[in-house]
């Protein structure tokens, strides 16, 4: 029996430390964004479906378990799985994430907030708003 070849102990060797580095940095970052994500679906400063999203994305590749309670969620698990199958975000979630853009510049605004505060959070949610407005829709969310 010959030994084993080099270069395939280093491919499995660099398989096993790529699974270990999933683990150890998706899996954490997943929480960071699935707590976000929760926060962002109570508060009106902050997205909640897009940390939704990115949490489903390094779950996916670090815990299928955790993956699989984001996609079977009852009431957030469709947005997730609608935008990875056809990226449509749905009509009524994009109105709810205008008002809440206007609800923040406004309170940014009220708190007497410094300009610069004011002009970062008004790009900001220019910025999100152009971009979620280019993307395709459902009908009814």
């Amino acid at each position: 029996m010959s030994p084993p070849d080099p270069a395939l102990l280093r491919l499995r060797r660099a398989r096993r430390i790529s699974r270990g580095l999933r683990r150890f940095v998706y899996r954490p970052l997943g929480f960071v964004a699935l707590g976000l994500g929760l926060i962002g679906m109570v508060t009106p400063v902050m997205p909640g479906v897009v940390f939704l999203i990115l949490a489903a994305w390094l779950f996916a590749r670090s815990s299928p378990r955790f993956e699989r309670w984001i996609l079977e969620h009852p009431r957030y698990g469709s947005f997730v799985r609608n935008w990875r199958a056809h990226g449509v975000i749905p009509r009524r979630a994009k109105f709810i994430a205008y008002a809440s853009f206007v609800l923040s510049v406004t309170v940014v605004w009220a708190v007497g907030a410094p300009p610069i505060a004011i002009a970062a959070t008004t790009v900001s949610v220019l910025a999100v708003g152009i971009w979620m407005a280019l993307q395709p829709e459902t009908p009814a969310g």
